[in-house]
């Protein structure tokens, strides 16, 4: 700032002073009241405000609108030592004037409670600030809001911290009598032991008193006192935040018979620009209660060094990014091949386990079978009676008949985990797989393109022994299909026909190896041949409305083409 700024400042103020003292005495001579905030039209001034030729109407038939301000709630609204009207309502009801045409005049009452009287008693327009929210309903309505101070909890030095209010019940609270925060205490907090107060200045030194546990109000008022007052052992202890963001903030209050001057205002704080409202805040409220900030120089120089550190991190940045792609990509592709590599390898030694179980059941059927004939043999042999001969040979021919089974069921196994698991094309496996037998004309909806799953190569065969069930077991069946859904656990392919379906207590059955002697071993090896890469398999029909089997493929072992979409 130049040598020559500050006189210019106190020139500006002292115009500023003669000018508002010319103000206040005419609008005392002309109107005998308290100072008119309004842009004179015969000033020549242009009303900026685009209103309506009704609105145009309405204030030249009410030359005078008066507003009833708070006597004693600074810096919202006040009267000063020479009786001006001052403080942000004050400055923001001038904008608005300025902008409208309106002549507005400010009527003084002893206190707040007055000022709800008069405007209850339509003989006044307008209240100067008030608190947006539903606790004055039915005689009040409320302009668009132009400010929002927080509603705090002001406490001694010393107290807890993050309180609600909540917190206070049982203890004794300050609030000025009739203000929104004494009602919503009132109204929404019953337990709190309230203390009302005719002004913010003997609530907040009640507080510092020691007389009352804590004041509940506004912010920027309490903020004013404490400074004017020089209560230095008073903090913010906590702040109420309202259920409806759009509650409690300052608005101006119109009588609700005058719905024209409601919206006639509403333009004039529309017009107002962010500029003249940060002017008119910055220019009343007070910091004292509030953190303190930081040093401009501290900002100024630790924001210089972030910019010169994002400017090196770009330079790094920009530097570095093919060799990181490069790497990325590189890592990604070994990560991918590393956990195939991992799966393959897991599936073959689950498959190696699982084909030397089945061997030992198949090798142990054909034991047990080749002893068992032997002995019918060696009976029938030595055995004098024709009667009993003949029954040890028809046991021998139901051996065989075991025997047999055991190889079918060895020979199914042959090719399980011979080789290794990779991403199978759902579509052209089940394809293939339909492909091996001849179905009867069924409709068929197929709902897969472009899917893959992490499976053995025998996937096919799992698909030949889903269709061949229902030409075994579902004669009447006349539609067919295969879709899939996905699910938070992965991804479910659903195979399900319009047949008879599966009974209630086969459902687990058809997939045991004893069910498969008897039917075949198709489910049977269906479900081996899945689990070897963490699938599953279960019927899950409605008996009597057709079968459905849900294919269960966990995540990370499916995968979309580009031919799916």
């Amino acid at each position: 700032m130049t040598d020559s700024q500050p006189s210019k400042n106190a020139a500006i103020l002292a115009v500023a002073i003669i000018a508002l003292v010319v103000v206040a005495v005419s609008a005392v001579l002309v109107f005998g009241g308290w100072p008119i905030l309004s842009g004179n039209p015969a000033s020549g001034e242009t009303v900026p405000v685009q209103l309506s030729a009704d609105e145009q109407q309405w204030i030249a038939a009410h030359p005078e609108i008066t507003v009833c301000p708070d006597p004693d709630y600074p810096p919202f609204e006040y009267f000063d030592a020479r009786g001006n009207y001052v403080g942000i309502s004050a400055d923001f009801l001038k904008k608005i004037s300025e902008k409208t045409g309106l002549h507005i005049t400010a009527v003084r009452k002893s206190d707040w409670n007055s000022c709800l009287l008069a405007v209850r008693a339509n003989q006044t327009d307008l209240l100067g600030a008030v608190y947006v929210s539903d606790l004055r309903e039915g005689y009040l309505n409320y302009t668009a809001p132009y400010y929002q101070p927080p509603l705090v909890i002001i406490t001694g030095k010393g107290s807890p911290q993050n309180l609600t209010l909540a917190d206070l019940e049982g203890k004794t609270v300050v609030a000025v009598d009739n203000y929104t925060s004494e009602i919503l205490l009132r109204e929404q907090y019953p337990k709190i032991h309230i203390v009302t107060v005719p002004n913010i200045e003997s609530g907040l030194e009640m507080v510092s008193y020691g007389r009352a546990d804590a004041y509940f109000g506004d912010l920027a008022s309490a903020s004013w006192d404490v400074d004017h007052q020089g209560l230095t052992n008073l903090q913010i202890s906590g702040k109420y935040t309202p259920q409806i963001p759009q509650q409690y903030q300052v608005s101006i209050g119109v009588r609700s018979n005058e719905p024209e001057l409601q919206g006639i205002v509403n333009k004039g704080i529309a017009s107002i620009s962010p500029d003249e409202r940060d002017q008119i805040v910055d220019r009343w409220v007070s910091t004292t209660l509030e953190p303190e900030g930081i040093d401009s120089w501290l900002l100024t120089g630790f924001l210089a060094c972030i910019v010169i550190l994002v400017i090196i991190t770009i330079i790094i940045v920009a530097w570095n990014r093919s060799l990181r792609r490069a790497v990325d990509e590189k890592t990604r592709e070994l990560v991918i091949e590393l956990d195939e590599r991992r799966k393959t390898e897991e599936a073959l030694a689950l498959a190696r386990k699982k084909m030397t179980v089945l061997n030992a059941i198949s090798i142990q059927d054909v034991e047990t079978a080749l002893f068992s004939l032997s002995a019918y043999l060696h009976m029938a042999d030595t055995s004098g009676i024709p009667e009993k001969r003949e029954e040890y040979l028809a046991k021998m021919g139901d051996v065989i008949q075991t025997m047999s089974e055991a190889l079918k069921f060895a020979r199914s196994f042959q090719a399980l985990g011979l080789s290794p698991p990779g991403w199978q094309n759902v579509e052209q496996s089940f394809l293939l797989g339909i492909s091996h037998m001849t179905l009867p004309q069924l409709e068929r909806r197929l709902e897969v393109e472009g899917l893959e799953i992490w499976a053995d190569p025998m996937l096919e065969t799992v698909f030949f022994a889903l269709a061949e069930n229902i030409g075994d077991h579902a004669k009447t069946a006349t539609a067919y299909s295969l879709t899939f859904k996905e699910t938070p656990d992965g991804l479910v392919l659903l195979f399900e026909d319009n047949g008879p379906g599966v009974p209630q207590d086969h459902k687990e059955q058809i997939f045991e190896k004893e069910y498969g002697r008897r039917k075949g071993f198709g489910l049977y090896l269906s479900r081996e041949i899945l689990s070897l890469t963490g699938i599953t398999i279960r019927e899950t029909g409605e008996p009597g409305k057709g079968a459905r089997f849900e294919i269960a493929v966990p995540k990370g072992g499916y995968r979309f083409t580009d031919a799916k979409g």
